[in-house]
């Protein structure tokens, strides 16, 4: 079973995700903000971690210098969830290490749960293996 982290300020949103990742099979931890984030990391230990950006004590982008700075935590992806949507701040999280970046209002809760599927290499959870060709 994947572990995932959520750090998210916004109440509603930490336990959408985090129940949404539970109903799919995923073991969750969730932060309150990137500090908390920071040490439930190093301690949980995730698979894969889901970061908003605009949090308080250390927000989004000072905890991907942190994970990227710090080689105990810095092969583990991160996925930037936030609201904010211009290129320059995309552009920046990329730069910092993050895996992917995906906007909260235009993205479901299973496409979160599809996203670290995807970049955990993991088959999507209603996938069915193909009809094997008969033999000839």
């Amino acid at each position: 079973m994947s572990k995932v982290l959520i750090i998210e300020d916004d109440p509603p949103y930490r336990k959408i995700y985090t129940r949404k990742f539970e109903v799919s099979g995923f073991e969750v931890q969730a932060a309150e903000n990137g500090k908390v984030g920071l040490d439930t990391m190093r301690v949980y230990k995730p698979d894969i971690v889901f970061v908003d950006l605009m949090m308080p004590q250390i927000d989004g982008f000072q905890f991907l210098a942190e994970v990227k700075a710090d080689d105990t935590l810095n092969s583990t992806p991160v996925v930037v969830l936030t609201n904010l949507s211009t290129s320059d701040d995309a552009q920046k999280v990329l730069e910092q290490g993050a895996v992917a970046i995906l906007v909260k209002s235009d993205t479901e809760p299973n496409q979160v749960v599809e996203k670290a599927r995807e970049v955990l290499g993991e088959k999507p959870a209603d996938s069915t293996p193909a009809a094997e060709a008969p033999e000839e």
